[in-house]
This record gives C-alpha cells, structure tokens and sequence, in this order.
C-alpha cells in the first residue's frame, strides 16, 4: 500500500511538471509570434 502511493505521487508529480513544461512552451511560441 505505501509502496504504491510513493509510486502513485510519483506520478502525480511527473504528469505536473510535463503539463507545466508544455505551458511553458507554449506560452514561448505564442509570445515569439
């Protein structure tokens, strides 16, 4: 159970950081038009 929650936050936190770093991009192509 602990080992899948450490897993699942896991995750959680990667699937943040790729939407943030996908924003992020984003926001460079729409600022550089």
């Amino acid at each position: 159970m602990v080992e899948s929650h450490c897993w699942w936050s896991l995750g959680q936190r990667h699937v943040q950081q790729i939407s943030n770093l996908q924003s992020h991009v984003w926001l460079m192509r729409s600022h550089k038009r």
